[in-house]
Parts: structure tokens; C-alpha cells; sequence
């Protein structure tokens, strides 16, 4: 294992990256706090341990729609424009 390497289910890290993709984020940092993950994480890490605990917590969440949707209940609507 490397030691960047995150200890999550492969199943939060395929839908993190998809979310990652989906919503286009950056790898910087800044998202850890908003999520209320450790803000030593950058974007990217963040997104996928924040996954990993919301499909932990309610594994009705395994849904890349219902993920997004509570993602971006983080967020004010100002902040993003859904296409």
C-alpha cells in the first residue's frame, strides 16, 4: 500500500471518482472543511472519504443522482449552475 493511499471501500472511491468527474473538481484544496473531513486532504481526497462515511451512514446514498444531490446541499445555490 502506498502511504498516500486512502483505506476506503472500492465501491466509495468508484462513486467519489465519478462525482469527481461529474462535478469537475479541482485537485486543490479547500472542499475538506466544507465536507468536514480533516483539511489535510486535498479536494480529491476529501470528496472520496466524505463519500466513503455517507455510504457508510446511509447506503441508500450508493447512487451517483442521490450522492451529487446531497454534495451539493454543502453548497449555496449560488456557487454552482446545474446544466
Amino acid at each position: 500500500m502506498m502511504k498516500t493511499e486512502l483505506l476506503i471501500s472500492q465501491e466509495a472511491r468508484d462513486l467519489g471518482n465519478k462525482l469527481i468527474r461529474g462535478m469537475n473538481i479541482n485537485s486543490g484544496y479547500g472542499l475538506a472543511n466544507l465536507l468536514g473531513v480533516n483539511s489535510c486532504y486535498d479536494n480529491h481526497q476529501a470528496v472520496l472519504i466524505w463519500t466513503f462515511h455517507q455510504i457508510e451512514e446511509d447506503p441508500s446514498l450508493r447512487d451517483l443522482i442521490k450522492i451529487k444531490k446531497l454534495f451539493l446541499s454543502f453548497f449555496p445555490e449560488s456557487a454552482y449552475q446545474l446544466a
